[in-house]
């Protein structure tokens, strides 16, 4: 199966990309040009859903569609690669301009908008070049292109330089039309055959992964409204169609193929790239929502990843696990290493390892008793709040656990100075005031 990479940048830059790329023969790269680099994010709006890899020419495309993605607080989980300026990009464009304006390195003045991350001047020291007469122009991320090429235009047209060297292709074009020696600064082509060499290795890992078993395996509660009588047989065969309805609807969503297990749960195995896709890389499980709402009564689901379908159902069973030990209709995820995500779809999602070389943590399980899982979900759940002030309230939503366990939590951290009591809260209703924590768990 070929990856399927999208090439953002100026029109040569593109085509020079393509035309390395037949080199790679598991890649299949697709044309993103622009005219001007703010029109790169548009292009990743178009593009990134079809493909596995967003590729840029250059670094400045990269970095304006990271800026906007911070910016809005986007997350497109597709890996993000850019090309490098490096040295060669720059003796290559000073070569040019010897070779076409005729004159010595002596007489060679020159501008330049682009360095590399050496530094202009330092390549020009390495090849004994006097650097006194060079004019830099330090680019800004959103660069207003007309005054990057009066830059160049006004310091050629007073004299000042002999020729202009621009990593912008529009700059570039504008500059050639007038007659001035203008010459591209573009990635050399060793750096795109490297960056070329990291896409494939990126994409065959991105495919090893998503080709990870994946077993979910959903059930639900066997006990009625009222907890001294069990469920009359009849109620759990009804539960049981609705269930083997909604999942037929969505075994060709995601591939999957259903096995019903002697318990009455369903256990559906497919890929992890499926349920990747499915559940917004573990925000959203709709299938599970369906279940939780048409059934009407406490659902669990569990989701494990594994290179083979023993360890698959070994990290299924466990997540399923944590989503039975919760009071309420909860889905966890179990990856493979052990990295647990959950309760997926709730305002408080954690992502956390269930085990830990930190020496930090490892203290603080040691000293409070609590398990070196429980410390990351603590260190997680205090990141996602955006290391705010916390109840016990807040611990038991967020845990999915009762609040007598989260006041046992928080108490034992208390005592040993990782957790610090900082005020009381008087709830809605009548009751003990509530009190407020702050973790210090750095």
């Amino acid at each position: 199966m070929k990856i399927k990479v999208a090439v953002f940048g100026a029109p040569d830059l593109v085509e020079l990309v393509m035309l390395i790329g037949k080199q790679f023969e598991d890649l299949d790269l697709l044309q993103a040009v622009y005219s001007h680099p703010d029109q790169v994010t548009k292009l990743v709006e178009k593009y990134h859903k079809e493909t596995d890899i967003l590729l840029f020419a250059a670094p400045v495309p990269y970095l304006l569609v990271r800026d906007y993605l911070t910016h809005f607080t986007i997350e497109l989980n597709k890996p993000m690669i850019f090309i490098p300026y490096t040295e060669a990009s720059f003796y290559r464009g000073l070569f040019m301009a010897f070779k076409q304006t005729g004159l010595s390195a002596d007489k060679l003045n020159f501008s330049i908008d682009y360095l590399p991350e050496t530094g202009a001047k330092e390549c020009l020291e390495e090849l004994e070049i006097n650097a006194e007469k060079m004019y830099e122009k330090k680019c800004k991320l959103h660069q207003d292109l007309d005054k990057l090429f009066s830059f160049h235009y006004d310091l050629w047209k007073q004299g000042k330089t002999a020729t202009a060297m621009t990593s912008y292709y529009l700059v570039y074009e504008k500059l050639k039309k007038l007659g001035i020696p203008a010459f591209r600064v573009t990635p050399a082509k060793s750096a795109i055959r490297q960056t070329l060499q990291q896409v494939l290795l990126e994409g065959k890992s991105l495919y090893q992964v998503e080709s990870q078993i994946a077993i979910v395996i959903i059930g639900f509660s066997q006990n009625t409204d009222k907890p001294d009588q069990s469920v009359d047989k009849q109620v759990i065969n009804r539960r049981e169609e609705i269930l083997r309805q909604i999942i037929a609807e969505y075994e060709k969503d995601i591939q999957a193929l259903s096995v019903w297990t002697e318990q009455g749960n369903v256990r559906l195995i497919t890929t992890r790239g499926e349920i990747e896709q499915h559940t917004q890389r573990f925000r959203k499980f709709p299938m599970f929502q369906s279940v939780h709402t048409k059934l009407n009564i406490p659902v669990f689901c569990g989701i494990g990843f594994g290179h083979t379908a023993n360890e698959a159902e070994l990290k299924a069973y466990e997540a399923f696990s944590k989503a039975r030990s919760t009071d309420d209709s909860n889905c966890f995820v179990v990856e493979s290493d052990g990295k647990v995500h959950g309760p997926i779809g709730k305002p408080f999602q954690l992502e956390y390892a269930v085990r830990s070389k930190d020496p930090g943590r490892l203290l603080i399980a040691k000293q409070t008793g609590l398990s070196i899982g429980t410390i990351n979900k603590l260190i997680s759940f205090n990141e996602s709040c955006g290391n705010q002030t916390i109840t016990a309230g807040n611990l038991a939503d967020g845990f999915g656990i009762t609040s007598r366990s989260a006041r046992r939590i928080l108490s034992k951290l208390e005592q040993h100075n990782f957790a610090q009591i900082i005020g009381e809260e008087q709830p809605v209703n009548k009751g003990r005031p509530r009190q407020i924590y702050k973790l210090i768990l750095d």
